[in-house]
């Protein structure tokens, strides 16, 4: 999976950031039953996604006319380079690694500020705030940021970002794809000013990473317009449309009860396994809010990773995210008996 991580080969993947419940029945019945007796995959999708638009307003209590589905929450940073045409991108590094490439493709110029070490934490420093808001002043930049932060599992308060970004000339994205799975973060996006745009994933917390389905949601108007005019036609196939939309139009109550179980089922295991990392002699173990947790295991990363593998086991080796390098690692939340065997094999390497 290029750089993402996800091993296809790995017995127990740490590296993939999907809800550690799988997926919901339900979800799984309407897959049965759209292609068993509505033959779904023999039509193409709704152009306007009329029925999806309006599963995702009933769902997430948002206007219908504020939203547009996506392939994927990552397809929108994609659509903001072709619909604004910065001169450069601003992010918040360490961060999902795509803009960067989209913008190297595009010959964008891509800079960035930090988040910084702090204690067991990651945390953006005042100085670092105020240079934000000096460079987003300039109309021909957009600033990308993701909130809880991958890597990090760091997370910006949103009152105080969208204070931030409110200033700005440019457009700001800010990329929510594990905001249900995480405990804090709010449920339904909350309304951002008219330069801010939220994304947010459906794949994630569905955990159907082979069903792509995101969605944009923005204040402006006028941006949709621009957004829905310019994305590929039929951008979200017709199995994803017809499951989900019936998904969180019949079973509205038990998806947000799936996600309220999720989000405490996580904060549980990721706390377990939090200490039993620690225990185990990880060096650092860093606070999340998120599905995944941000180590360090610093000059025996590549050893304790080549022992895992060999045991089956596939974490997400973080060095190439900006401003981490070598010696970072990510892990995702999994259920509590894989979660016991990898703190065994950590437990094992380090001794060894």
């Amino acid at each position: 999976m290029r750089i993402h991580g996800g091993s296809v080969r790995a017995r127990l993947d740490f590296s993939v950031n999907t809800n550690p419940l799988g997926p919901p029945e339900e979800l799984c019945k309407v897959l049965r039953d759209i292609c068993v007796l509505e033959d779904v995959l023999k039509r193409y999708p709704d152009y306007s996604y009329r029925d999806l638009r309006r599963g995702l307003s009933h769902f997430y209590g948002i206007d219908e006319d504020s939203l547009l589905p996506l392939n994927g929450s990552s397809e929108g940073f994609t659509l903001a380079l072709l619909a604004f045409k910065p001169k450069r991108v601003l992010s918040i590094e360490p961060t999902f690694g795509d803009h960067m490439l989209a913008c190297r493709s595009l010959g964008i110029e891509s800079i960035y500020i930090q988040y910084r070490e702090q204690g067991d934490g990651f945390t953006v420093g005042e100085e670092d705030l105020e240079r934000l808001e000096k460079l987003c002043r300039d109309p021909y930049t957009i600033i990308y940021m993701s909130n809880p932060n991958n890597p990090t599992g760091a997370y910006i308060d949103l009152e105080k970002l969208y204070s931030l970004l409110d200033g700005c000339r440019g457009y700001a994205i800010i990329d929510e794809a594990y905001a249900e799975l995480c405990d804090i973060c709010p449920f339904k996006p909350i309304e951002p000013p008219g330069n801010v745009l939220i994304l947010r994933s459906l794949t994630k917390w569905l955990s159907v990473p082979g069903l792509r389905l995101g969605f944009l949601y923005t204040s402006s108007k006028r941006v949709l317009r621009i957004f829905d005019d310019i994305r590929p036609p039929w951008n979200v196939n017709s199995l994803a449309e017809c499951a989900v939309s019936k998904l969180l139009t019949i079973y509205t109550a038990k998806m947000r009860g799936f996600i309220e179980r999720s989000r405490v089922y996580i904060a549980g295991e990721r706390g377990f396994l939090s200490e039993g990392l620690r225990g185990a002699g990880v060096p650092r173990v860093y606070r999340s809010v998120a599905n995944y947790i941000l180590t360090w295991f610093g000059d025996k990363a590549r050893k304790t990773l080549a022992g895992l593998a060999k045991r089956g086991i596939s974490l997400r080796d973080c060095s190439s995210f900006a401003g981490l390098g070598e010696g970072y690692l990510r892990i995702s939340i999994r259920g509590r008996r894989d979660n016991e065997e990898l703190i065994t094999s950590i437990r094992d390497l380090l001794k060894s």
